[in-house]
């Protein structure tokens, strides 16, 4: 049955942004939410379905959750890298202390937003035939939220199992012994690799560029050292805001050749030896506008990689001595044995370019035809347009946003778009 309702504010969302909706309602602002995913569990990742073996959240507790202290304060994390798991029970229970439940449609998806001129209103439609109009419409779609799929030639060819990383079935495919192919070298090829070459007969791991991948430094937090930082929470919070990065990790000031050689490697041993972002966002200020300075981080990163990869092959391929790009203008992906993993002897590690599907396996460049039972395909994303490109948002005389950017993509400080009244976004294109 159609329904129409008028809340002050739509939002749409498939990732926690969509949470935000907790602060205007304090203000006296009534919100609803359209979410694509369950509410058991409440799905509010970077995409509700992206539930790949061995997915897991890069930035360290507390740094990836809500500075709200009615949410920490009542919150216990385990480990400094939270697992996809605990992050869908801690944005369900974040979800229950803002009583936001009330106001989500789950499993719903926009098929338009129509900026009506003669009422003011946006006028939203869903795949549920429900209909809602409101003042200010809302997108919490985030930069990953429209999976990237190569149409390769004879992809429907396939007969064995083939998964996108961000769309991974609730009931987890069995690897167990089975031929597996990777495709992709991004965050969820490198997390599905180390699980796969747990359990499967041979895994091909397809790269196109290596990742500059970083030691996560993975470990149990124990209760007492939670409650002995919670008190510092508030500052880290702030610390977060008050960097250009993000992240409560401030650089030196130096540049790469202030230092002597033998002060850098002291720097770099440590920044290593503390894993996560710390070696990337925690060296010197001038290595990503100077090229000597980013050649001497990717060398000792290089170094300290290749000693981890015995077959010269591989080796070549992951961690080259010339560095395929700069170094931190692709933002590298936490690893835990991921280069053990494509060392090992079940693993076989490609550069050749797919060229086609059989109804076996693989064809790839260089003329080899490999058979899989499993597939994971992890191409990332179109990324930070694409989720909002595929909402149907029309704006003032029926301009469709999607030809708007055509020529190339126009925002005031990545919030709103001219012709799009009371049309915001989280973390949008050009945003910061």
């Amino acid at each position: 049955m159609l329904s129409t309702s008028h809340p002050t504010q739509t939002w749409v969302s498939h990732t926690s942004a969509g949470m935000e909706q907790a602060n205007w309602r304090s203000m006296g602002m009534e919100c609803t939410t359209s979410s694509l995913f369950p509410k058991d569990p409440c799905c509010w990742l970077t995409n509700g379905t992206q539930r790949y073996p061995g997915a897991r959240v890069d930035h360290e507790m507390p740094w990836y959750g809500f500075s709200a202290p009615e949410i920490w304060s009542s919150w216990t994390w385990k480990e400094r890298f939270p697992s996809y798991q605990t992050l869908q029970s801690y944005f369900q229970h974040a979800a229950t202390v803002w009583n936001l439940h009330q106001d989500i449609e789950y499993e719903t998806k926009v098929i338009s937003a129509i900026y009506i001129e003669s009422e003011r209103l946006w006028e939203v439609k869903t795949n549920r035939e429900t209909t809602y109009k409101c003042k200010w419409l809302v997108s919490a779609v985030g930069t990953s939220s429209k999976p990237k799929f190569p149409a390769w030639k004879g992809l429907d060819k396939f007969q064995g199992e083939i998964h996108h990383s961000s769309a991974w079935p609730e009931k987890d495919p069995s690897m167990s012994g089975k031929r597996m192919a990777v495709i992709g070298a991004g965050a969820s090829g490198v997390q599905i690799m180390q699980e796969a070459v747990k359990c499967c007969s041979s895994v091909t791991h397809f790269i196109r560029s290596p990742n500059i991948a970083l030691p996560m430094g993975q470990r149990q937090i124990q209760e007492d050292e939670i409650y002995a930082q919670k008190p510092l929470f508030p500052h880290i919070f702030k610390a977060c805001r008050d960097t250009p990065n993000g992240l409560p990790i401030l650089n030196t000031g130096k540049t790469v050749l202030e230092d002597s050689e033998e002060d850098r490697e002291a720097l770099f041993e440590e920044l290593w030896k503390r894993a996560g972002y710390n070696f990337a966002q925690g060296s010197y200020s001038d290595y990503l506008i100077n090229r000597e300075s980013n050649r001497v981080l990717y060398d000792f990163w290089c170094k300290k990689t290749r000693e981890r990869i015995r077959d010269p092959i591989k080796r070549e391929i992951l961690a080259p001595l010339k560095p395929p790009y700069w170094f931190g203008t692709k933002r590298p992906s936490l690893e835990q044995g991921y280069y053990e993993a494509c060392d090992d002897q079940k693993t076989t590690v490609t550069n050749s370019p797919i060229t086609e599907f059989t109804q076996k396996g693989i064809v790839t460049a260089d003329g080899k035809h490999t058979e899989f039972d499993i597939v994971a395909v992890c191409t990332g994303y179109d990324a930070i347009t694409g989720g909002l490109r595929s909402l149907g948002v029309k704006g003032r005389n029926g301009l469709d946003l999607d030809d708007k950017w055509e020529t190339g993509v126009l925002t005031n400080l990545g919030m709103m778009v001219n012709g799009f009244p009371n049309f915001f976004m989280l973390y949008g294109p050009q945003g910061k």
